[in-house]
């Protein structure tokens, strides 16, 4: 896969996370086009970005931390969902905490199909 970001094939499991979501941005923009057939490219991925980054922040809120924090850590820091709105913020460091539940001694395949150990 290729996403810009060279780590992005690291860990079988984030590979296969983000396959997951570029999928369901596809799935998100095509039901889109049916609805609004006069939108155009631009406009069509916006929306459908628009929308997967709610759906994650769902899953990562109101899932992922409690499970990973616990349910009183998640409230201290003010980590739940709102029952409305939305934040339009700065992105937090968080994004990059799954990163940090990576091994990184895994074997990694490069790009010319070499086998490297790291």
């Amino acid at each position: 896969m290729y996403t810009g970001d060279g780590r992005v094939n690291e860990h079988v499991g984030l590979m296969a996370m983000h396959t997951a979501f570029a999928r369901e941005h596809n799935r998100i923009e095509e039901e889109l086009h049916k609805l609004n057939p006069h939108w155009d490219g631009t406009r069509l991925f916006q929306e459908s970005r628009r929308i997967l980054i709610g759906e994650w922040q769902h899953l990562v809120y109101n899932e992922y931390l409690s499970i990973i924090f616990g349910p009183l850590i998640t409230q201290q820091y003010g980590l739940n969902l709102h029952a409305s709105g939305y934040h339009n913020g700065k992105e937090s460091v968080f994004p990059k905490f799954p990163h940090t539940c990576i091994d990184h001694s895994s074997s990694h395949f490069v790009h010319d199909g070499k086998y490297i150990e790291q």
